[in-house]
């Protein structure tokens, strides 16, 4: 999909391309969305994660936006906008989508991001189907991880993975080379795992995992990384 605004109209221009099985073929197809539709100028996106099937629709989506969502093999396709809560709403970064997620967990459209700076809040939304709206449901400091004091670089800064797609309460973040499943509801860590060419933090992280909470795994980690 392409989006491009009129600059005269302010419309939204879409250019889709799609399969019918019907004819076997793929074909182009134009639609212009006009601004009594609810899609301003200030709209204009640049989806930058991967499409989402959710509710018979597509859903493209901008992490510093929000989403666009119709039917694309309806000849009128209803098309609606949903923008990310009103905090969330800012200008693009390019690294943004290492920070937000957005996905379908427990048949819901849920949105996750977690902050970039000390204390790396992280905090999850499902949309209201009604009113179109976001509702919070987690809010979690993960800076509570590093107990032992030592500040965590940039670069070492959590990251969301992915969304659990079977229970709402768990996200995967990654930090640094290991991913972590946190059940924001218990604020423990289901299991986890690293890449095997540390070796070292591997064996130490394996241990006990379903035991520990989530400072316990992460303090553990930071020492194997240490040594």
């Amino acid at each position: 999909m392409k989006v491009e605004a009129d600059p005269y109209t302010g419309a939204m221009l879409f250019a889709v391309t799609r399969f019918l099985s019907e004819t076997g073929k793929w074909e182009k197809v134009g639609f212009a969305v006009g601004i009594e539709r609810g899609l301003q100028l200030h709209w204009m996106m640049t989806p930058d994660h991967e499409v989402l099937a959710f509710a018979g629709r597509l859903w493209w989506v901008d992490v510093s936006r929000g989403a666009i969502c119709f039917d694309p093999f309806s000849d009128q396709p209803d098309f609606r906008c949903v923008e990310l809560p009103r905090d969330s709403v800012t200008d693009c970064v390019h690294t943004l989508g290492r920070y937000r997620r957005m996905g379908v967990s427990e048949g819901r459209l849920r949105y996750a991001e977690v902050s970039r700076e000390e204390p790396f809040v992280l905090r999850s939304f499902v949309l209201n189907n009604d009113s179109g709206c976001w509702a919070l449901e987690h809010r979690m400091e993960l800076s509570r991880l590093w107990v032992h004091g030592g500040r965590q670089r940039q670069e070492d800064a959590p990251h969301i993975a992915v969304l659990d797609p079977l229970n709402a309460n768990v996200i995967h973040i990654t930090l640094g080379n290991v991913a972590f499943a946190v059940d924001m509801d218990k604020g423990k860590v289901l299991g986890c795992s690293t890449s095997p060419i540390d070796e070292g933090t591997l064996s130490s992280v394996k241990a006990n995992v379903k035991s520990n909470t989530l400072s316990d795994i992460l303090v553990r980690v930071d020492r194997s990384k240490k040594n």
